[in-house]
């Protein structure tokens, strides 16, 4: 099944789908019912519901987990500044 994608800005405009799910490049999905009511506005795409899923998972794929080090690091900020506190 395929699903109707548009800019996000497009649908703040006339104040309609404002509930929609968004992808990172700012489209938000859409079912493809609502093409008919969609078809003045600019930059409409149709994808297919399979590529949309494709395109989540490398988004979530291209975060980077936090790691150790920063965690160390912050602790040991807020110790120097507790250290700080103490000698006032």
């Amino acid at each position: 099944m395929n699903v109707v994608l548009v800019p996000r800005e497009e649908l703040e405009k006339r104040g309609v789908y404002l509930d929609a799910e968004v992808l990172p490049d700012g489209r938000a999905i859409l079912p493809m019912k609502a093409f008919k009511a969609l078809s003045d506005f600019d930059n409409v795409s149709i994808m297919s519901q399979k590529k949309v899923r494709e395109l989540k998972k490398e988004v979530i794929n291209q975060v980077e987990p936090i790691t150790d080090s920063t965690s160390e690091e912050v602790v040991e900020e807020t110790t120097k500044e507790e250290t700080e506190v103490d000698n006032e």
